[in-house]
């Protein structure tokens, strides 16, 4: 689900312009606010792991995507082998000179 979501986050952030910077920051606002007792909530049904899910993925893909491009990217989804392992969504590099 890391590689689902952070390829999202990737095109959200990559395809709409300037124009729709006040989304990423309603979705970022959203993710991080609440009252304490809806952010215990969070926590203990693991919202906190999910939303770290979206982060460590956005991240994985922004590198990627910085480095190469949105199509050496989307190479992810070519086969079940190209998706990246643990070690690699913090190594992006690793992924890239693996799989590019």
């Amino acid at each position: 689900m890391t590689a689902v979501e952070g390829y999202a986050e990737l095109l959200m952030d990559r395809a709409f312009d300037d124009e729709y910077d006040d989304l990423r920051a309603k979705l970022d606002a959203r993710r991080q606010g609440g009252d304490p007792i809806t952010n215990l909530l969070k926590r203990l049904l693991g919202f906190g792991m999910k939303r770290r899910q979206y982060e460590r993925g956005a991240a994985f893909f922004a590198a990627v995507a910085d480095e190469t491009d949105l199509r050496t990217a989307s190479l992810v989804w070519e086969r079940a082998e190209n998706l990246p392992t643990d070690a690699e969504f913090d190594d992006p590099g690793a992924w890239i000179r693996r799989v590019a």
